[in-house]
C-alpha cells in the first residue's frame, strides 16, 4: 500500500527472478498517505540502486517516480518511458548468469 514498504531486498528478489527493470511508484512529496513513506522510499531507493550496482546491473534499470493517485496518464507515460529505457539497455545481465548467487 505504501511505497515506503518496498525494501531493497524485494527490489533485488524482482531481479533475481527474472525482472529486466524495476519501477516503485509513490504518492507525490506531501501526499502520503502514511506521513513519510515517500521520504523513507527515497532513502532506500538510493541503497537499492547502490546494490544494484555492486551487483553489475545499471543504473537505468531502476526507477523511482512520484506520482498523483488520481493521475493515470501521468503513470501511463513513466511506464512507457521506463520500458523504453529498459529496452535500450537491454535483458539483464543476471539472466544470463542465472541470477544472483
Amino acid at each position: 500500500m505504501c511505497s515506503g514498504r518496498v525494501t531493497p531486498g524485494l527490489l533485488l528478489k524482482a531481479f533475481e527472478l527474472g525482472a529486466d527493470g524495476v519501477m516503485v511508484c509513490g504518492c507525490e512529496k506531501g501526499a502520503c498517505h502514511y506521513s513519510f513513506g515517500n521520504e523513507r522510499q527515497a532513502e532506500m531507493f538510493e541503497t537499492s540502486k547502490k546494490l544494484a550496482n555492486l551487483i553489475g546491473l545499471e543504473s537505468e534499470r531502476l526507477r523511482l517516480d512520484w506520482l498523483s493517485p488520481d493521475g493515470r496518464e501521468g503513470l501511463r507515460k513513466v511506464m512507457t518511458d521506463f520500458v523504453e529505457q529498459v529496452k535500450q539497455v537491454g535483458p539483464s545481465p543476471l539472466k544470463k548468469s542465472g541470477g544472483m548467487e
